[in-house]
C-alpha cells in the first residue's frame, strides 16, 4: 500500500496537530520464482555477501566485471526490500583485476557500511577501505583510505567495527597476517603498515574478524605449518584496542591442530555477544567430521582441544560447515554438507550442542537425505530465537531450500521445508544475515538471466516469503490490538520517523485503520473501535 504525504488541517486528539506519514510499496517479493533481482548490468556479478542493519534492512555488496575487472559495488535495502540507492549500486572501487580474491563487509553502530577490498588504483596493489554511510555518501572519499603501503603480496582483507566506534582492517601479507586500527575518520591508530604477526616457522593467513566488548576484537587466521601441502591449523586471538593480545598470556589459543583443515578453507565465526567467539570448521584428514568450539571472553576455552565433532557417524565425511549461536540459551547449531566416502551422494546434516554435548544424536539431525543432489554453500543461522539452515540444493540448476527448527530438531516450517528460489538455474556463492526484525536474509549469485547476476530473498520466521502481512491497529506488533497499541499509534501519527526508529520491525501502514490509503486523525475512530472491540 501506498501511502501519501498529506498535511491535514487540526486533528483533535490531546489536543495535538498530526500529519500523515507515507510507505514505499514492499520489495521483497513473495514468490519464490521471482527474488529481487539488484543487478541487471551486462557480464558478470559476484561474490555478494549480506550485512544486517538496526533497522530491519541490509547492505549488499558484490564485485561487477561488467565493464572490465571486478569492482566493488554496494546497495541498501529497508526492510521490506526497498532498494534505497542507485540502480545496480553504488560503485565503490573501479579496480583492474581480471579475477576475485575474498574481500571484507561489515556494519557499525551508526549503520554504516565498512568495507574493504584489494585496491590497484594505487601504487601496486594494496588494502583498500572505505566507510559508506547510511545515506550512500563514501565519507573517506571516492578512493577510500589504504592500509597498506607495500610492496608485499597481499591478500583477503577482513574487517569489523568495534565497540568505541574504530575498525579493524585485516588482511594477509606474504606469509604473515597484518591488522590496522582506523578511527571514525578513517585515520590509522596503529603504526604506518599495521601490525604484522609473523609465525616462527610456517605462514599465517587471515580468515575472519570479530568485534568483542570494550573496543577489542577477535581475529582467526590459518596456520600452514610448512609449504601449501603441509598441514594447516586454526588459531586465534583476542587484542585489546592498542594491540595488545590477550589471550593465552599472548600467545594464540589454539582452534585446531589435528590433522588439517582443506587448502584454500578460510572459515568464519560468530560472537557469543559476551565478548567471546563461536567456531565452525571441518577436517581434510582424520575421520573426517565438522567440529565446534567456543573461547570465552577470557580466553577459557569450553570444550576439549579441537572442538567437539557434529557427528560420529562411520563411512560419512562432513563438509563446509556453518555455525550459529543462540545467545540467550547458549546453544550452537552447526549445519554442513555430508557425503559418502564414495563422495557421489550428498545430504544435508546438524547438530546441537548445549555445553559441548550433542543434543541432536551422536549422529547428527538428517536434515535432507543422501542423493544424488549436492548440497553446499550451507547456512546456518537464528533467526527470532528460530534455527535456520538454508542451502543450494544441486550442483547444476540449483535451488535454495531453507529449514526452521525447534530445539528438539523438529522441522516447523509447513511441509516440512520453505523453497527460497525455484529457479532451476546456475547459482554461486549462498551468503545469509539474521535482522532485527527474526527474518532471514539472503544473496547469491544468480544466471537466469545473463552471465550472473546478484539475487535477495527474505524469509519471515514462519517460513514465508514476501512481507509480512500486517494486522490492523497493531501498533507494536505483538500480535495482538489492545491498549498497549495507543502509545506507539499516536508516535505514528506524530513523527513516522521516530515511530520507525522506536518500532524498526513494524508496518506503520497498521495505523491506516480505516483504510483510506492515509495515516492521519481520520483513523483516530477506527483505531478506537479496534480497541474496544478487543
Amino acid at each position: 500500500m501506498q501511502y501519501r504525504h498529506v498535511r491535514i488541517a487540526v486533528v483533535a486528539m490531546a489536543g495535538l496537530s498530526l500529519g500523515v506519514s507515507s510507505l514505499a510499496v514492499a520489495q521483497w517479493p513473495s514468490n519464490a520464482a521471482a527474488n529481487l533481482r539488484l543487478t541487471d548490468r551486462t557480464g558478470e556479478q559476484t561474490q555478494s555477501k549480506i550485512r544486517a542493519t538496526s533497522d530491519g534492512g541490509c547492505y549488499v555488496s558484490w564485485y561487477d566485471n561488467s565493464s572490465g575487472g571486478y569492482d566493488v559495488h554496494l546497495q541498501r535495502l529497508d526492510r521490506d526490500g526497498n532498494i534505497l540507492w542507485s540502480h545496480n549500486g553504488l560503485l565503490i572501487a573501479d579496480r583492474s583485476f581480471s579475477s576475485t580474491q575474498d574481500y571484507g563487509l561489515a556494519v557499525d553502530p551508526e549503520d554504516n557500511a565498512i568495507i574493504t577490498y584489494r585496491d590497484d588504483r594505487a601504487t601496486g596493489v594494496q588494502i583498500g577501505v572505505n566507510k559508506v554511510l547510511p545515506n550512500g555518501v563514501l565519507a573517506w572519499g571516492a578512493n577510500g583510505v589504504l592500509v597498506t603501503n607495500t610492496t608485499a603480496s597481499v591478500a583477503n582483507p577482513k574487517v569489523t567495527a568495534t565497540t568505541d566506534g574504530h575498525y579493524i582492517v585485516g588482511w594477509s601479507q606474504d606469509a604473515s597476517i597484518g591488522m590496522q586500527r582506523l578511527d571514525a575518520d578513517g585515520a590509522p591508530q596503529w603504526t604506518a603498515g599495521g601490525m604484522i604477526l609473523t609465525p616462527a616457522a610456517g605462514s599465517y593467513i587471515m580468515s575472519e574478524l570479530q568485534p568483542s566488548i570494550d573496543g577489542s576484537f577477535i581475529a582467526l587466521w590459518v596456520r600452514p605449518t610448512g609449504n601449501f601441502l603441509s598441514p594447516k591449523h586454526l588459531y586465534s586471538q583476542r587484542f585489546e584496542a592498542d594491540g595488545v593480545a590477550l589471550w593465552n598470556s599472548g600467545d594464540p589459543v589454539i582452534i585446531f591442530d589435528a590433522n588439517s583443515v582443506q587448502f584454500g578453507y578460510f572459515p568464519s565465526f560468530v560472537t557469543d555477544e559476551s565478548g567471546g567467539a563461536v567456531y565452525g570448521w571441518y577436517e581434510t584428514g582424520g575421520d573426517r567430521n565438522c567440529y565446534a568450539q567456543h573461547v570465552l571472553v577470557d580466553g577459557t576455552v569450553r570444550f576439549a582441544h579441537n572442538g567437539v565433532a557434529g557427528s560420529i557417524q562411520a563411512g560419512r565425511l562432513g563438509l563446509s560447515p556453518d555455525v550459529s549461536y543462540d545467545a540467550a540459551n547458549d546453544d550452537i547449531y552447526l549445519f554442513w554438507t555430508e557425503t559418502n566416502t564414495n563422495q557421489n551422494a550428498w545430504g544435508l546434516y546438524g547438530q546441537r550442542f548445549a555445553s559441548g554435548v550433542r543434543q541432536w544424536s551422536d549422529n547428527g539431525l538428517e536434515v535432507s537425505a543422501l542423493d544424488g543432489q549436492q548440497e553446499s554453500f550451507v547456512q546456518s543461522l537464528v533467526a527470532g530465537g528460530i534455527p535456520m539452515a538454508f542451502t543450494f540444493d544441486g550442483s547444476a540448476s540449483d535451488l535454495i531450500i531453507g529449514y526452521g527448527f525447534d530445539a528438539t530438531g523438529a522441522m516447523i516450517w509447513t511441509g516440512g521445508s520453505t523453497t527460497v528460489t525455484s529457479a532451476a538455474s546456475d547459482k554461486l556463492r549462498l551468503d545469509s544475515v539474521s535482522n532485527t526484525c527474526g527474518d532471514a536474509l539472503l544473496t547469491w549469485g544468480d544466471a537466469r538471466f545473463d552471465t550472473r547476476d546478484i539475487m535477495a530473498q527474505n524469509v519471515n520466521p514462519d517460513g514465508s516469503l514476501g512481507a509480512a502481512i500486517p494486522v490492523v491497529a497493531d501498533m507494536n506488533c505483538d500480535g495482538d490490538v489492545t491498549l498497549a497499541d495507543v502509545t506507539p499509534f499516536v508516535l505514528a501519527l506524530l513523527d513516522a520517523d521516530a515511530y520507525a526508529a522506536q518500532f524498526p520491525c513494524c508496518d506503520i501502514g497498521n495505523a491506516d485503520v480505516n483504510a483510506d490509503t492515509e495515516i492521519d486523525g481520520l483513523d483516530i475512530h477506527a483505531f478506537t473501535q479496534s480497541i474496544l472491540g478487543n
